[in-house]
């Protein structure tokens, strides 16, 4: 009987240690190439080359670049990757760009995602991209600039304002965002909401980044 239960428990175990490769080697799901955080530009580039051939070793797969940072260094960060691409004469169909979230120590993470494999299970929640409280007409203009310029980033962001004072400076700040939201000429179809979040003795404006799948905030 002893003997009988020790053969059966080796061939599950042979079974869950063949399961457990199997799983390793699958080439069905998205994976981590490489990811770095502050970095000096040919340590990148070392990494990007990396990636690129990962890439072109896989028929029909593509390159996820997730983005993790406050605006201001966002799009500096997709444009390096997105200039060694051309640079390096890869076809830029094959890597899609994707805001990750608000983190005070930026990073980049390159993710290889098969042909037919989801994108990696990530969580995808809303952060706060900036906040504007007082401030000059120019000054505002020049902040609703780069704070929407993310859009080209990430095709798939939505954007969530949220408003807060009182009726007349809630409907002020709201028609100024709209109209030059209106300027921008790369803007995509509009993916804003504005909301009005309460009257408070001294007026704000919070933008949220709101990924696709990702609940709204609340104010």
């Amino acid at each position: 009987m002893f003997l009988r239960l020790l053969a059966v428990t080796c061939i599950l175990l042979t079974g869950l240690i063949s399961l457990i490769a199997q799983d390793s080697n699958r080439k069905d799901i998205a994976r981590l190439s490489d990811a770095y955080g502050r970095f000096n530009e040919e340590t990148v580039r070392s990494k990007l080359d990396n990636f690129s051939f990962e890439i072109s070793q896989e028929p029909g797969s593509h390159g996820l670049v997730m983005l993790y940072g406050s605006a201001d260094v966002l799009a500096s960060r997709k444009t390096l990757v997105a200039n060694h691409i051309r640079f390096r004469r890869q076809d830029p169909s094959r890597f899609i760009f994707q805001l990750g979230g608000m983190l005070l120590r930026p990073r980049t993470d390159l993710w290889v995602v098969p042909s037919g494999a989801e994108g990696p299970n990530l969580d995808r929640t809303a952060w706060i991209g900036m906040e504007i409280k007082k401030a000059t007409n120019s000054r505002v203009k020049r902040l609703i600039k780069d704070f929407f310029s993310l859009s080209r980033i990430d095709r798939d962001v939505n954007f969530y304002i949220i408003n807060y004072g009182s009726d007349s400076q809630i409907a002020k700040r709201e028609r100024f965002i709209a109209n030059n939201i209106g300027r921008l000429p790369e803007f995509p179809e509009p993916r804003i909401t504005f909301v009005r979040g309460g009257n408070v003795r001294k007026s704000s404006t919070v933008m949220w980044i709101v990924p696709s799948g990702a609940e709204n905030p609340t104010p």
